[in-house]
């Protein structure tokens, strides 16, 4: 079985993915945010990058799902995210294409439990770990200590 987590960012799916993974046992698969060769250009020009972004996070999502066909899986990002992509903005002709072939790769795999923001026991469990904020800094990691200096002050600041 996998499950599969769903919400805006830093709404806390990671963190969420990861204490579910501890207390089940299941093996933890995360959205390879650090690896994405096109989302720092994303963060520069959305527009011009979203179909790059999205694309790489979609095939990621589907490599991961083919390479661990056997187990119990949590997923902290789900391909209703993609999909709502693929509805909601402008493609062109063959990026709708390439995004309703791998929909359908994807259906092929089988069913998935997804949790999103509106689930309630997930949604208070999510309120009592707190709300991760994004990157102050996008085209850097979450971790670096820039990004946690400047959340803290910001934070303390209230505008945040």
């Amino acid at each position: 079985m996998r499950i599969e987590l769903c919400g805006p960012l830093g709404i806390g799916k990671t963190t969420l993915a990861q204490k579910l993974s501890e207390s089940t046992g299941w093996y933890l698969v995360q959205e390879p945010v650090e690896t994405n060769p096109f989302l720092r250009a994303f963060y520069q020009a959305p527009r011009k990058y979203a179909f790059e972004k999205n694309l790489f996070f979609l095939l990621d999502y589907l490599h991961e799902i083919k390479s661990r066909a056997v187990g119990d899986f949590i997923f902290d990002h789900s391909a209703v995210v993609h999909r709502s992509y693929a509805a909601l903005n402008h493609l062109l002709p063959h990026e709708k294409t390439v995004f309703s072939a791998l929909d359908k790769a994807i259906e092929a795999l089988g069913d998935t439990l997804n949790l999103d923001d509106s689930d309630n026991p997930a949604h208070r469990k999510l309120a009592n770990m707190g709300i991760r904020n994004r990157a102050v800094i996008p085209f850097l990691s979450r971790t670096n200590p820039i990004n946690k200096y400047l959340g803290i002050i910001l934070a303390r600041l209230g505008l945040r």
